[in-house]
């Protein structure tokens, strides 16, 4: 009887497995970036990034600065939210860092359509 339940068992995990690899394993999301516009300005130790959403419709934007020549991981030079269609977003909205690199200044984004991102709980990490 306990092979029989552990046979049992291995057959329930290796379907399952199965049915795991069979459908994709994140949601997929369309990539907008290409509908944002940005730019990133020093202002003595400060990094100030800008975006403005040219798109018609609201995104969600992940963005971050670049360290130490790379984009950074770090969530101090790092964030995302929500940027409505026609939108400027900037320094009042919390896109800077007085850790990232300033010479040059860089700033990255990665954009997906909000509703998509909603549904289907789209992730983006540098």
């Amino acid at each position: 009887m306990k092979t029989w339940k552990s046979n049992a068992l291995l057959l329930t995990l290796g379907c399952s497995i199965a049915a795991l690899t069979a459908s994709p394993l994140r949601a997929q999301c369309a990539d907008m970036s290409n509908s944002v516009s940005g730019s990133a300005k020093v202002n003595g130790t400060e990094v100030i990034g800008s975006m403005t959403n040219n798109s018609g419709q609201d995104l969600y934007v992940w963005y971050t600065f670049k360290k130490n020549g790379v984009p950074s991981t770090s969530m101090a030079n790092a964030g995302g939210g929500v940027l409505k269609a026609g939108q400027t977003n900037s320094e009042g909205g919390g896109i800077y860092s007085y850790e990232a690199d300033t010479n040059p200044a860089r700033f990255y984004w990665y954009a997906v359509p909000l509703s998509q991102k909603n549904a289907n709980n789209c992730r983006h990490s540098w």
